[in-house]
């Protein structure tokens, strides 16, 4: 995979409105731009919430704008690092039109990794796609203006701008009000713009009825138990293509919560352990010793992740059982203690920050690795859903017993 290292000048004759682009920029380029059609449209959102659902009216409004723009004569500019871009890149590319994906700044010398991982991700047609980074030698990155500059250069190569859902008060707004640039916009596929919001709907709901918990566990609890919550983007080990592929074909709904995470961990009988956060990146699969009567005392809104660490679907099961294949309990030390350890012992201890969140109340443990399920007998574990409406549904693919936390 050839990168080419052009000058700015170099890509004069691309550029519609010079002004947004950064003198002293340069270009990584996989790809050749004359070979694409010659008029250039970007199709713009405003930041939306990171767990879409399938109906949110914004998916809707930009297949619809994609699907008039993808044409001989088009080129379809297109980005990564955003729901709302990668949307309209896998769009462009099941309709089989031409793209100009422009690459957030990171290292020239990882450039053609990171093009290759995209075409393998979003099993992208290199003959209809090429692949744009622009950085600026002379200026240090700075990681909050990485995405601003890729804004600019979207527009600054668009012929044609159509605003999709564009909040009134935001910064993208502010700029395509610019006179030099409204006069590039189409707003035929335009819609209102709904403010972000994070869907906490199960989570309310427990939270509503946590007087009817169930109540029925007794004190000789031997369980550890795996909570899922929303992925999001892919799940582990998944390609953008499938989890872009399922949005576009799901009626309501994000294809990624809870639910559907604890379905695939049935339907696939494990349990895949992520390294994500992990010393060495070491993968693990995480649990608590909790019981479910307790999950309210652990479940915590994230504001870093700007999700839930526990959403109330999971699995339990015999603790002895998993730890006959290694799950050990955690233990919590400090920074001085966590460099004392062997590599290899280091997953199993937390650090415990100085005013920071005590994460001592999870009880966690971990097993590395994955968690297979398939040699488990029907009475090793039990299935956990938030809701009785739910049991039948989750039964037909659980080989274990399915319960309701409210009762």
């Amino acid at each position: 995979m050839i990168t080419q290292v052009l000058p700015l000048s170099d890509l004069n004759e691309f550029i519609v409105t010079p002004r947004l682009i950064d003198p002293d920029s340069m270009v990584a380029v996989i790809g050749d731009l004359h070979r694409l059609p010659k008029h250039r449209i970007s199709i713009l959102n405003s930041r939306q919430r990171r767990l879409p659902h399938a109906d949110d009216p914004w998916l809707s409004s930009t297949v619809d704008a994609i699907d008039e723009s993808v044409s001989k004569t088009n080129a379809i500019i297109t980005s990564v690092g955003m729901i709302t871009w990668e949307w309209c890149l896998w769009n462009t590319s099941r309709l089989k039109g031409h793209q100009i994906i422009i690459v957030p700044r990171g290292k020239v010398s990882t450039f053609p990794d990171r093009v290759e991982q995209m075409i393998r991700d979003f099993d992208l047609d290199e003959s209809r796609a090429m692949f744009l980074m622009p950085f600026c030698p002379k200026k240090k990155s700075v990681r909050k203006a990485i995405y601003p500059e890729r804004d600019s250069w979207v527009i600054a190569l668009s012929h044609r701008i159509l605003p999709v859902a564009i909040r009134p008060d935001g910064i993208m707004s502010k700029m395509l009000a610019e006179q030099e640039i409204s006069c590039k916009i189409d707003t035929s596929c335009q819609i209102t713009a709904k403010p972000v919001k994070t869907s906490q709907d199960q989570i309310r709901q427990l939270i509503t009825n946590s007087s009817r918990i169930i109540t029925r566990i007794g004190t000789d609890w031997d369980y550890l138990t795996h909570w899922t919550r929303a992925c999001h983007g892919p799940w582990h080990e998944e390609r953008y293509n499938d989890f872009y592929n399922d949005l576009f074909r799901a009626k309501t709904g994000y294809p990624r919560d809870g639910l559907h995470t604890l379905k695939r961990i049935l339907t696939e009988q494990k349990i895949r352990g992520s390294g994500r956060l992990m010393p060495g990146n070491v993968p693990i699969v995480s649990l608590t010793q909790k019981s479910p009567i307790e999950l309210l005392d652990i479940i915590r809104w994230r504001s870093g992740f700007i999700r839930w660490n526990f959403e109330p679907y999971g699995i339990s099961i015999k603790t002895e059982l998993l730890r006959s294949m290694g799950a050990r309990p955690v233990t919590y030390g400090t920074q001085e203690q966590f460099k004392q350890l062997p590599q290899n012992e280091r997953s199993f201890l937390q650090r415990v920050i100085p005013n920071g969140k005590d994460w001592r109340v999870e009880e966690e443990w971990r097993l590395p690795g994955n968690l297979e399920l398939a040699n488990l007998s029907e009475n090793d574990a039990i299935v956990w859903i938030p809701n009785a409406e739910q049991v039948s549904e989750i039964q037909r693919v659980s080989r274990f017993p399915v319960h309701s936390l409210i009762e």
